[in-house]
């Protein structure tokens, strides 16, 4: 019986959390120095994800299936999305749907992804 995409990504989800349990539960192995600095926007961890993967914005854009000028203003924004200045420019927010398609792009873990959401203002993955 074949398998719906859906079905697919429960599986490999799947397997990434048993992979990570036997291997100890690193909590970050995909990307090195992806911890979030403290009060960091959700364009530099983006930049600093994109820098540990080797990813241009073009690439990104490419990869993401998202428009090159839509990633560039994300990547170059650095307004802090979650807390906005009064009397400034309103910061562009990224959907959640465009923050998962970027972070499926830089073949993000789990808690990577869960870090872009939060920098972003959504809610993690559901577990």
């Amino acid at each position: 019986m074949r398998q719906t995409g859906r079905e697919k990504a429960t599986d490999l989800v799947a397997a990434e959390i048993a992979k990570r349990k036997k291997s100890g539960g690193d909590r970050y192995p995909v990307v090195s120095g992806s911890r979030p600095a403290e009060g960091e926007t959700f364009s530099a961890l983006l930049r600093r994800l994109m820098e540990g993967q080797g990813f241009s914005i073009s690439s990104l854009a490419r990869h993401s299936w998202l428009d090159i000028a839509y990633v560039w203003r994300l990547v170059r924004d650095d307004k802090d999305l979650l807390n906005p200045q009064p009397g400034g420019p309103p910061a562009r927010h990224p959907s959640r749907d465009a923050v998962i398609r970027l972070g499926l792009a830089l073949r993000l873990g789990i808690e990577e992804m869960d870090e872009l959401l939060l920098a972003a203002g959504y809610a993690p993955l559901v577990r």
